[in-house]
């Protein structure tokens, strides 16, 4: 009988309203955080990008300027944004508006996150000699959050119509990635070269190149260094007639190509990163590390090559 008196009021309990929560005013509390984005919300809808001009200068660089808005209490995370072109190169910061430093919502850690409410940015990217088109295309990568939420990750893409300058371009040298100053950028850079310049003054030139030596000692330790010395050291070891000199040629070998490497860089600016941070380049790359990681499982014989 309890059982049967028990099922019957969770029943009727079943049909009845849920009481509100009260507080002291014998209403539930309100929070303004209580009130919830709509689920059903675009990216569109609350992150407008809009193209403002499009420079095109003698020496082949391109300059772009946009403006961006939000809505809804939407913002973008500094990290997050990216931008490329329609081949997938990534286009370097010239200038982006003031950036906000809050503490990220969404972190169980309260560490802070850099944010865009809005504002202007500047955009440069140098296009190839034969590319002489009067169109660009810029995609822009980012995701929008409010306090409560992220949306998924969104692509947009804007079309600029190139405006032709006779006269040159000069990118800065280190161009600040989106969340970097442009002011203590220099200001970082130029007590960098104040230093330099006094330790050269001052005849202290080799304490410059004792640390410099010391910095390269230290790169032996890095995970990609370190487990190679013995394997090279046994390799060496093995020319027995002329060990010493098979360790010279090795050496001399890495600092031509890494000194070639490093002035190849230095002249070419900026070129040469975009050049390989290109899709094609890293999926040749990662292509040979495949075949090679199937050689080293037993798949192939590449002994073929090492005659």
């Amino acid at each position: 009988m309890r059982n049967v008196l028990f099922f019957l009021v969770f029943q009727f309990s079943l049909w009845l309203p849920p009481l509100p929560l009260l507080g002291s005013s014998g209403l539930a509390p309100f929070s303004p955080d209580a009130v919830d984005t709509p689920a059903d919300v675009r990216p569109q809808d609350v992150i407008r990008w809009q193209e403002a001009e499009a420079t095109r200068y003698s020496n082949g660089y391109v300059v772009l300027a946009l403006r961006l808005q939000t809505f809804q209490g939407f913002s973008l995370y500094a990290h997050n944004l990216r931008f490329e072109d329609a081949a997938g190169i990534p286009l370097q910061v010239l200038r982006t508006p003031n950036i906000q430093e809050i503490q990220d919502p969404l972190s169980e850690t309260g560490k802070t996150a850099q944010i865009y409410t809005g504002g202007d940015f500047e955009l440069w990217i140098q296009l190839p000699s034969e590319d002489t088109s009067s169109e660009f295309t810029l995609r822009i990568h980012s995701a929008g959050c409010t306090n409560r939420l992220c949306l998924p990750p969104y692509t947009q893409e804007l079309h600029f119509s190139l405006h032709p300058k006779a006269e040159a371009f000069t990118p800065p040298g280190i161009a600040p990635a989106p969340g970097v100053s442009l002011a203590s950028l220099r200001s970082a850079l130029q007590v960098g070269a104040q230093d330099a310049d006094e330790l050269l003054r001052t005849h202290a030139w080799w304490w410059l190149a004792i640390l410099l030596f010391l910095g390269g000692l230290f790169t032996n330790l890095t995970p990609c260094v370190y487990p190679m010395i013995p394997i090279t050291i046994g390799l060496l070891s093995q020319q027995k007639n002329a060990s010493l000199l098979a360790g010279l040629a090795y050496g001399a070998g890495i600092v031509l190509i890494y000194t070639s490497l490093a002035l190849f860089t230095a002249w070419t600016g900026g070129l040469f990163g975009q050049f390989m941070a290109t899709p094609g380049v890293n999926l040749a790359f990662a292509s040979l590390m495949f075949l090679i990681a199937c050689s080293m499982l037993g798949y192939g014989n590449w002994h073929r090559l090492c005659r």
